[in-house]
């Protein structure tokens, strides 16, 4: 998954690969001769990749957790739930197979909860 900045000044992107300690969210500056810079990086399976309506503020999945990153500030984005979450009902957590959105004034993250994916026996 990728996606520019409205302004197209940041280009963001979302790596998965079979070496899961090469996965993670990059940002780049279009233009620039700058490496990526990691707002999030290791083991996992990344996805979802939203901006807010004004892209001030980018939300992405890792696994069963959200991560929000700051545009203005930059650096690393931070986590903001993980798994189960107060009010919950019993058997479900945060999901990729949903949508993840932003309210309006970007204020408010909205996302997808299902029961827990099983895994695949081989």
């Amino acid at each position: 998954e990728y996606a520019f900045a409205r302004d197209g000044k940041t280009f963001i992107y979302l790596l998965n690969s079979r070496k899961t300690e090469e996965n993670g969210a990059f940002a780049v500056t279009p233009g620039s001769d700058a490496a990526a810079t990691p707002l999030h990086a290791g083991k996992g399976k990344y996805a979802k990749l939203t901006w807010d309506r004004g892209h001030a503020q980018l939300a992405f999945l890792k696994d069963n957790a959200v991560f929000l990153w700051n545009r203005a500030n930059g650096g690393a984005a931070a986590s903001l739930a993980e798994g189960k979450l107060p009010g919950m009902p019993d058997g479900m957590g945060i999901s990729d197979r949903g949508p993840l959105s932003f309210s309006r004034d970007g204020r408010k993250l909205f996302l997808s909860v299902a029961p827990p994916s099983r895994e695949r026996d081989t």
